[in-house]
């Protein structure tokens, strides 16, 4: 760590002393936690931005999200518990890619018949039996790709 130095009115200072004590920590600790937090949100802010600019871009055509449970579409319930389910999570892939921080690119690597994206703003879970044809999967080592898409979709941070 670096010691910097930071100048703060006196009213804001002892505001931040009163919640480093209520915290029970000290003010170094107070500052780093709120900046680290404030840094955090300003990534969220430009990431929903990117996602708006995305759907601005290219906004949702009917075709793209016809019925839940039919083709295309891709599973995210995790292979191993599939079979002792009654529901799955499934995503529409689409030839329409914005872009955006929501989105997961696929292409032939993934079984997919060209370039598209998983769009895990639209994550749905639906009964098995309204599954239609699987038309891919993502292996095990594309699922950090998709975690970090369904945290932002979620806003689960």
């Amino acid at each position: 760590m670096k010691t910097i130095q930071v100048v703060l009115d006196a009213k804001l200072l002892k505001a931040a002393d009163v919640a480093a004590k209520r915290q029970k920590v000290n003010r170094s600790a107070l500052i780093r936690h709120a900046l680290q937090a404030h840094l955090k949100r300003l990534r969220e802010l430009e990431l929903e931005e990117q996602d708006r600019r995305g759907y601005a871009a290219q906004p949702h055509r009917e075709e793209e999200f016809r019925a839940w449970g039919m083709p295309p579409h891709g599973r995210k319930t995790r292979e191993r518990a599939i079979g002792h389910l009654s529901t799955v999570t499934v995503a529409p892939i689409t030839s329409t890619i914005r872009g955006m921080p929501s989105e997961v690119i696929l292409d032939v690597d993934d079984g997919m018949k060209g370039h598209c994206a998983v769009n895990l703003h639209n994550a749905v879970t639906v009964a098995q039996s309204r599954v239609g044809r699987r038309v891919g999967s993502l292996g095990a080592g594309r699922m950090p790709d998709v975690c970090p898409a369904l945290r932002f979709s979620l806003g689960c941070g």
